[in-house]
């Protein structure tokens, strides 16, 4: 230890920075420094492994309250086509898709893309031998991609196919096919609400 200098005042070594003390200084930017020196904290790691204490609360009621409105997105009505367009979570990527009930699962080139370059999806997700699917720094048409989770409200599907598709006027079509595998949905046309039960 040695003598200190804080803001420009010089504080010996050994001085006992009480409020006694400090009000002793001659001007008011000398006692905050002085302050400014006693909330000073020093830590020491003692040890690297250190594991609490588990402990037992006990619980005497449990009220488990859930949000309706977690299990519903909102959409929108692409006019006079009868599309839906809403919103989805893709391996932890927001997205919107398109819903044509008869279609099957599918991905534009562009969307495909987007996903490969942010790292969404990698080779491995791709059907097929990867140095063909992805051949002249392109995704070929048709390819079939595995998307590891698929998200709408509050309901998740695993393992989900998309095919990639060139001449595809949304980023991402969804069908009845695989609406169906997160449960029994709704298209409210009056709160434009897509609800999952």
């Amino acid at each position: 230890k040695s003598d200190k200098i804080r803001e420009g005042f010089l504080f010996k070594e050994g001085s006992v920075l009480n409020e006694e003390y400090i009000n002793s200084l001659t001007s008011d930017n000398e006692k905050e420094a002085a302050h400014q020196m006693n909330r000073r904290s020093e830590f020491r790691v003692l040890r690297k492994d250190y594991v609490p204490a588990g402990t037992n609360l006990d619980i005497v009621d449990i009220n488990i309250v859930t949000n309706p409105d977690d299990n519903s997105v909102l959409f929108t009505e692409q006019g006079g086509t009868g599309t839906y367009l809403s919103t989805c979570i893709i391996n932890g990527y927001n997205e919107s898709f398109a819903f044509d009930k008869g279609a099957d699962p599918m991905i534009s080139l562009n969307k495909a893309m987007d996903l490969l370059k942010w790292g969404a999806i990698s080779k491995e997700n791709f059907e097929g031998d990867p140095e063909k699917v992805l051949a002249n720094n392109t995704i070929a048409d048709r390819a079939v991609i595995n998307i590891k989770e698929i998200t709408i409200g509050n309901v998740t599907v695993n393992d989900v196919q998309l095919k990639v598709t060139y001449k595809l006027n949304y980023g991402l079509v969804f069908g009845d096919g695989l609406m169906k595998q997160f449960g029994k949905y709704n298209f409210n046309t009056k709160t434009h609400k897509l609800t999952i039960d």
